[in-house]
């Protein structure tokens, strides 16, 4: 029985990019949780305790920055890797400044 190692928890509102993120890391023994919206993510965040976010800026309802920071007001243990198709130095910046690994 294969075992699984750490939890990641993959925020992206776009289906195709999330069961890409998704089928890249079954390849690491990870378990992956998906979500598409930021409200599912701070319910994850707070229920599953993943050790890793992959979080996209752009979500339908909540800017990912905004999660981002509500993460680290609550002082949650994750890692994040923000990901975005309309990346600019000032966001990676601001990303980095908030907590992001990456």
């Amino acid at each position: 029985m294969e075992r699984r190692t750490s939890k990641v928890l993959i925020v992206e509102d776009v289906a195709t990019l999330a069961r890409t993120y998704e089928a890249f890391l079954a390849g690491e023994k990870l378990y992956t949780h998906l979500v598409s919206s930021g409200a599912e993510a701070l319910r994850a965040l707070e229920q599953r305790s993943p050790a890793v976010v992959v979080l996209d800026v752009n979500l339908p309802d909540i800017n990912g920055l905004e999660i981002l920071r509500e993460a680290k007001r609550r002082a949650l243990p994750a890692e994040f890797i923000v990901v975005t198709s309309n990346a600019s130095i000032n966001l990676a910046i601001e990303a980095m400044r908030e907590g992001a690994f990456d």
